[in-house]
């Protein structure tokens, strides 16, 4: 919330560079502050979870299910409002987004499950930290290494 209230603060008048350097500064903010609440969350449910009967994969599965589900409506939403062509043009590119979507909630609940039971209780907010530091890492490089191969290439 505190980041799309930053946002609305972007003013038109201000120079492209200056405009870009903002939105990259709220969204890597924005992004930290996630990981933040993620890694604290998924600390905890390792800490706090049931460890026999499969306990663990259940809450893990019932907090990444939870935070993909959330994620979804917003993007639907996003995209109601926004100007754009006729419904049917979009239908495809929807339906795709879903597929993969669903993919995505799969892996990505795999890997939280993951992390959190090869990890020992008394390094669980180390561990999951790395992990979402490694992920924000690589995140970066590969819009990094995007930018420069469009500004090498352009767009053809």
């Amino acid at each position: 919330m505190v980041a799309l209230l930053a946002l609305a603060q972007l003013d038109p008048g201000w120079a492209i560079g200056l405009s870009v350097a903002y939105v990259m500064a709220v969204q890597g903010a924005s992004g930290v502050a996630k990981d933040l609440a993620t890694m604290s969350s998924k600390s905890a449910v390792k800490l706090l979870a049931p460890t026999e009967n499969g306990e663990l994969l259940r809450w893990v599965a019932l907090l990444t299910g939870s935070k993909n589900a959330v994620k979804g409506p917003g993007f639907l939403l996003g995209t109601a409002f926004a100007p754009g062509p006729a419904p049917w043009l979009t239908a495809c590119p929807m339906a795709g987004l879903l597929a993969f979507g669903a993919v995505f909630a799969i892996n990505s609940w795999l890997h939280s499950y993951l992390i959190l039971a090869f990890t020992r209780a008394e390094r669980v907010t180390m561990d999951v930290g790395f992990y979402y530091m490694a992920n924000a890492g690589g995140r970066l490089m590969g819009t990094l290494l995007s930018g420069l191969t469009y500004q090498a290439g352009g767009w053809h």
